[in-house]
């Protein structure tokens, strides 16, 4: 007796039981190994906690070095070795970062509709001054609001507004 046999619209069918199971098993088998080798990988960007130091990680596992900002919209300072720098130091360098994780935590900014830039406009010893806004084309620079950051407190003052916010 046959146990196999075509359809008239050409499609395979079996028939007999035994070779049914088995085949019901190897084609599940085979559609999860397809499934797991062409899926795609699970991204491996994300930090990562080697003893006391935390790195953070890009999607291909390695890890970053300088400023990042993370899917949170966060920034952090990383070291040449990878490492979080938990608190980093007030400087022209740092001042646009830091002001841009404390507006971001207090709510401001959140919707302007386009991506904003921190410029440092002025320096001296005590005090950083910070510009944010954002291009309307090149070489014009729209500005939103100025912070006054003093480089011994930590403190940034907007121009515009009372409210004062903590950066150190």
């Amino acid at each position: 007796m046959k146990a196999d046999r075509y359809s008239n619209t050409g499609k395979y069918y079996r028939t007999d039981k035994k070779r049914k199971n088995g085949g019901i098993r190897r084609t599940a088998a085979a559609v999860l190994a397809l499934t797991l080798a062409f899926s795609a990988p699970a991204s491996a960007a994300g930090w990562e906690q080697e003893e006391e130091t935390w790195y953070y990680l890009d999607d291909d596992g390695v890890r970053q070095t300088g400023w990042v900002q993370t899917e949170n919209g966060r920034w952090y300072e990383l070291d040449e070795t990878g490492a979080w720098i938990e608190h980093p130091a007030l400087t022209d360098e740092t001042a646009g970062y830091l002001l841009s994780n404390a507006l971001m935590d207090a709510g401001w900014y959140q919707n302007e509709g386009r991506e904003l830039e921190f410029v440092v406009n002025d320096s001296t010893k005590n005090m950083i001054q910070v510009a944010v806004g954002y291009e309307t084309k090149p070489e014009v620079f729209w500005t939103i609001n100025t912070f006054r950051i003093d480089r011994k407190t930590g403190e940034a003052k907007p121009f515009v507004g009372d409210v004062v916010f903590r950066l150190k």
